[in-house]
Formats: structure tokens, sequence, C-alpha cells
């Protein structure tokens, strides 16, 4: 379920909604007519949604009701973004706005949270349930008798930090204590604190929330598991908070919240180069003795029969093997189910699913022990692969299997003067450029560079194909999209299952 879905009133996601077609319309105007059709709704709902939508700008921006519609209908240097006008509407949501309540209050009450918002205790109930049944998905329950959340208190701050982020991108900070200015003044003290400055954001909101915690009393205990997987793994024994910080803490409190910081900066894919930690992590959990490790070994043993090459190796591909050893280390440390990003990703086609992929996939974790490390991993094994799955796609052309999309390049197509469009098709991943002296017949699609299409194949009439692309030498941005579109609806042709 997407997260504004959960967090956002329903008469606001409508507005939501437009607002977006419009922001991302580029150049073209749409008129009411067009935002009903793109929207599935009537003429006169898309129109009450845009009168909506302008009211909302008005307020946000103190533009007239005539400049706003015109701003929103040419989005000409519009001054509200996407995220600022959803940040917006969350903050209308009782939803949104009980969850910031118990992260922030002291001693949260019901009975003064319903007060202040003039609702009754069934109306927050109700207003709540698709954050209770997320949250339940985690085992954690948020509870309005003791007025607060239940539950692990690792996958609480999970979860907090995923509400914050997802709400705020970095936008805002949101806690009006500790202020920024604490939190980055500690976190640049930290042995471990990164470079990029979208991880510097999120390290500083975790920061925030763990400070937060601790401040209303809420503890961490060690991960029992901690010494299990990563008690080898140097970066993993600093002391990141100090006696001087936190007098109230133990030392056995102090480790176990540095461990969780380590973990939380251990755990987010990357898909970037590897930087000196992840490549720490990798060179780990390539050769140390661990359940992560015994997982990964396993998998490319597995895999080696499947794969092009004999010799080759999936752990050898360093971000797709640290990151399918996050993976199993989330798991393994959580103890099961957890809240990820990719929870709140809308699959609108989760039948392209049924590839030999998956297969491959469910087939593999059908072969893990379920005793001793793994008997953890087991009952979740299913919602891992989901996981992977998507990490291996863009991998595909290492398989064996004919599920890339086989490419012919004809008269000149794969000359000097198309580089572009050569580089373009060795970038995507679901392609396979043939072999120049290749059976035009055995492709998925032909790409021909030819002036007159017709003269093509009266002269050459085996190339009559179902996917036959005239590619000019001076193509535009409109001809990479259109190729980006066919080799798109080719591939996910080939990876339906057969009827």
């Amino acid at each position: 379920m997407l997260f504004e879905e959960i967090f956002v009133e329903k008469a606001d996601l409508q507005k939501f909604y437009m607002f977006r077609i419009l922001m991302t319309a580029g150049n073209t105007a749409l008129t009411i007519n067009d935002l009903s059709l793109r929207m599935n709704v009537s003429y006169q709902q898309s129109y009450n949604i845009f009168q909506e939508l302008v009211t909302d700008m008005q307020d946000l921006t103190g533009l007239t009701s005539r400049a706003a519609k015109k701003q929103l209908s040419t989005q000409a240097d519009f001054p509200i973004s996407i995220d600022e006008y959803r940040l917006f509407l969350l903050k209308q949501a009782i939803q949104f706005e009980f969850v910031d309540y118990l992260v922030q209050a002291t001693n949260p009450s019901v009975d003064k949270f319903c007060q202040e918002h003039f609702i009754s205790r069934s109306t927050l109930l109700r207003k709540t349930t698709g954050v209770r049944d997320l949250l339940a998905r985690y085992q954690v329950k948020l509870s309005l008798t003791q007025t607060g959340f239940i539950g692990d208190e690792k996958q609480i701050r999970l979860f907090i930090y995923t509400f914050y982020w997802m709400s705020y991108h970095g936008l805002a900070w949101p806690f009006k204590s500790p202020a920024l200015s604490v939190v980055h003044k500690q976190y640049l003290d930290l042995p471990n604190a990164r470079e990029d400055q979208i991880a510097i954001l999120q390290d500083m909101l975790f920061w925030g929330i763990c400070r937060l915690r601790i401040s209303h009393g809420f503890v961490l205990q060690r991960f029992h598991r901690f010494d299990e997987v990563l008690g080898r793994f140097p970066e993993a024994h600093q002391y990141l908070y100090s006696r001087a910080l936190f007098p109230g803490l133990s030392p056995a409190q102090l480790r176990a919240e540095s461990e969780f910081f380590i973990f939380y900066q251990l755990r987010d894919m990357d898909f970037n180069d590897h930087g000196h930690l992840d490549r720490q992590l990798y060179t780990y959990f390539t050769t140390d003795d661990n359940v992560v490790t015994d997982y990964l070994l396993r998998l490319s043993n597995f895999a080696k029969p499947f794969l092009r090459q004999p010799a080759s190796s999936l752990t050898k591909n360093a971000i797709l093997a640290t990151n399918i050893a996050r993976v199993v280390m989330n798991y393994y440390l959580l103890e099961g189910e957890h809240i990820k990003l990719i929870d709140f990703f809308n699959f609108t086609r989760p039948e392209y699913e049924q590839t030999r992929l998956l297969d491959f996939l469910n087939d593999f974790v059908e072969t893990l022990p379920q005793t001793g490390a793994y008997a953890s991993l087991y009952p979740v094994r299913h919602e891992m692969v989901h996981i992977m799955y998507y990490l291996l796609i863009p991998y595909l052309r290492v398989f064996k299997w004919n599920e890339l999309v086989q490419v012919k390049l004809l008269n000149g197509a794969n000359g000097l003067a198309n580089t572009d469009m050569i580089l373009f098709l060795k970038d995507m991943n679901d392609v396979e450029i043939l072999d120049d002296n290749a059976d035009p017949a055995d492709a998925d699609l032909i790409i021909a560079a030819v002036d007159d299409p017709e003269e093509l194949l009266r002269n050459n009439p085996e190339l009559h194909h179902p996917h036959i692309l005239y590619w000019h030498l001076d193509p535009t941005e409109t001809d990479f999209y259109q190729l980006y579109i066919t080799i798109k609806h080719i591939f996910l042709d080939k990876l339906m299952p057969e009827v």
C-alpha cells in the first residue's frame, strides 16, 4: 500500500494525485477533461477536485484564485513542489498528527489529543486503522489504552524513521526537541559520519529519533544475534554513545544503542559505487563464518548451473552480493519481517514476476535448512525472494534464460553514426545485441537504418517481422523514448507466463 493511502485523508488523496499529474505534465497544458480521463473520474468530480486544489494553492502561496489556476494549468515556475504539497496534506490528517504526537509528546494522552482535535475516541480508532494494520505486520501495536507503541523498540524506531523520512524527505526538521543544530553537531563528531548529503540527512534524522526515544525512557536491549553476525566486523564495535552525552545509560545500554545505530547505517541498500564501508562489508560477508556468508555461498552455488559463464559467480559482483547480504542480515537480526521503503512501492504489474528468475529463487529457498540459524529465515523465505527478485532483475543477462530482448541491427544501424543508440541499448539490462551474422528471424526486435522502409521490405521479404523499428541518422528524444518503450513492452511480454 502506498504511504499516502495510509497517512493522507482519503478526501485529500485525489487533490494530491491531480497536483502530481499537473506538475509532471511537462509543457503539456491539461484541461479538466484531460484530468478526468487520467484520474478515471467524472468531469464534475475532476472540476471539484481542481477547485479544492486551487484553494490549497492560495493558502500555500498567497496567490489569487485566478493566478493559482493559471500557474496550475501551465506549471510555469510553480512555487510549490510535489513533496511540499504532500507534506501539507499529511499534516492535516488525523492519523499523521496522532503518530507525530505519540513520538514527540512526553506524556501522551488519547483524551487530550481527541479534545484538542475535536474528535471522539471512536473516530481516532477508525482513522488509525491503516496505521495499526501496517504496524501489525512488524509485530508492533499502536495502543490507545497505553497510548503509545507496544513491541520491539528496534522495530518501533525503524517505523518512526520511515514515517518521518517518507513524510518530510529532508524538507524540514520534524522535531521540537532535540534541535537540529544540536543533532548536527553531535553527528559531525561521530567517527562514522558520512559524506553523501542524503545519507547525512537520513543519519541525522535517525540519530534524532534515537535521542528522542531515549529521553522518553525507551532504551534498547542488545541484539542477541549481533555478535553472531557482526561480531568480527571491525566497524561494528565503535562506541558512538558516550556517558558524557547520556549519563543515565549503563555501559550495556550505551553499547546496545551504538550497535543499533551502526546496524542502521549498514542495513540499507546501496546501488552506487562502493565506498570504504561497503567494501569492508562485502569482504566480511564473503569471507567470515556466519549465516549471512553461508546464505550467499548457497545462493552462488545454486546459481552456477544457470549462469552463461560457468566460472562466474553471483558473489563476484560486489554491489549485488552486498545488497543480498543486507537482506539476509536484516531478516536475521530483526528476526523476521520489518519495515522497508519497498513496502510502500506500488506494484502495478505483479504478474510480471511470473518469470524463470522468480522460479529460480523460489526453488533456491526451498533448499535451505529449516533448523539452526535458518529457523527464523525459513518462515520469511518468500518475503526475502520478493526483494532479491528486484535486486537480480538488472543482472538477467548473466543467466542462460532467453528472457532478454534479442536485438538485430541492420543496414548500418550498428555503424559509427549510431553510437549513441548502441550505447543506449547496452545500458539497458534487458537487451542483448545479436551478432552481425545472426539470423533476423532469431531477433525479437530489428532496428534498421534506412531512408525507405518499404524498399527494404520489398528487397528483403524475410524481414517482415512483428517488431521492426526504423532508425534515422538524426534521432530525436522521442525516437529514443519510442525505442525504450518498444523494448520494455517486448521484454514484459516475454516475462508473462504462457497460457
